[in-house]
């Protein structure tokens, strides 16, 4: 029940996002198996909020550098439970198939990026670059209520579908279609440690960015003391 209530709700927040019309952008397919009960496709499209997310050291990042591959963005936090079973496989798919355009983006959301990149190397996962959500300003564009939530982005930036909820990112089926929706002979050309644009209009300095930020702050003060209890959306007390 918390899992398609917490999705009814993400896809409410997403349809909200939409600004282009419903023949702009094509549906991705449905894929196989559990996989395909596990992911929720977009019926329409929408176009992923470019604001900023910071690595370890400082360095500002954007998904519109990733604009040619494919990106499972996930959020999670440190005390989530079924975050850290899901990091792993997280941590396997971008070994296996960063070489082939698919890029994993986990955007922690409790703790500073410098902080959490101890963390992944402690636990192995060398694979994973250390993300943070700056100001949970992403979680609350895109309406996350609960971690972990992930999010499929396609080569043009366009949202094509969520998981709320952990999924088996390394089943043949999950592997299929982040394959598959990669552009046709389209190789990667995104260097990882390319520099962030510097543009106003990505950055939580914006105007728009605060005003969210003031509206959404009992929103983010409830969603950011949910504890992990199991399923990773349960209350606190």
């Amino acid at each position: 029940m918390h899992f398609r209530i917490r999705t009814a709700l993400l896809g409410l927040v997403l349809a909200l996002l939409t600004v282009a019309p419903a023949s702009a952008r094509e549906p991705a397919p449905e894929p196989e198996g559990a996989f395909g009960q596990q992911l929720h496709v977009l019926p329409e499209p929408v176009p992923v909020p470019e604001y900023i997310f910071r690595e370890a050291g400082g360095r500002e990042w954007g998904f519109v550098e990733f604009r040619d591959q494919v990106v499972v963005a996930s959020f999670w936090a440190t005390w989530c439970g079924v975050c850290r079973t899901e990091l792993p496989k997280l941590d396997r798919l971008q070994e296996s198939l960063g070489k082939q355009g698919i890029r994993v983006v986990a955007l922690v959301q409790d703790i500073g990026a410098d902080e959490v990149e101890g963390v992944l190397r402690k636990r192995g996962l060398s694979h994973l670059r250390a993300f943070e959500d700056v100001d949970d300003v992403l979680s609350a564009t895109l309406g996350v209520y609960g971690i972990p939530t992930s999010f499929v982005i396609g080569p043009d930036g366009y949202i094509l579908a969520s998981v709320v909820g952990p999924a088996d990112w390394n089943s043949p089926e999950a592997r299929r279609f982040l394959l598959g929706l990669r552009r046709s002979g389209a190789p990667p050309t995104t260097p990882l440690n390319a520099p962030y644009s510097t543009s106003p209009v990505f950055r939580p300095e914006n105007p728009a960015v605060r005003s969210l930020e003031r509206e959404d702050a009992g929103r983010k003060e409830d969603r950011r003391w949910r504890r992990c209890r199991g399923d990773g959306f349960s209350r606190e007390g």
